[in-house]
């Protein structure tokens, strides 16, 4: 089995690229390997630069939980924070995160951002995950 880098699984999912598109499909004809680290990397490059909103975003990570020659890392992890995401959306790196954090009976997962949380003043906000419910509170 082989395993997939980040720019052939964003060209699996954008397809915008048709000799790149079929490479990767041939690459991965007889299965591949996608870390947490590489399907996380690829939503950020989609919602980032490619600049699809969340619901094709979750399009794209259900695409990949179901296709037949992908395995993915953590998956039960990621199947847990699509439904996060699909339920309020956010970064889905930070409900992934959240959601490991979760299974390692983490009570909480925090971290500061740099922009403001929708439409806040304060530079610096704290989003809690606790269990399914997202939390904001400013800093």
């Amino acid at each position: 089995m082989h395993a997939i880098d980040t720019n052939v699984l964003v060209r699996l999912i954008t397809r915008d690229d048709p000799r790149q598109t079929a490479s990767a499909e041939n690459f991965i004809d007889k299965g591949a390997w996608v870390s947490a680290l590489v399907l996380v990397e690829a939503i950020w490059v989609l919602g980032t630069i490619y600049e699809l909103d969340s619901k094709d975003q979750a399009k794209a990570i259900q695409m990949l939980l179901d296709h037949r020659e992908l395995v993915l890392d953590e998956r039960e992890i990621v199947g847990a924070a699509l439904e996060l995401f699909r339920a309020r959306p956010t970064r889905f790196f930070r409900l992934f995160r959240a959601r490991g954090g979760a299974q390692s009976r983490a009570s909480a997962t925090r971290y500061f951002r740099s922009e403001p949380f929708q439409g806040g003043r304060n530079p610096e906000a704290i989003i809690e995950y606790q269990g399914e419910v997202v939390v904001a509170k400013s800093a």
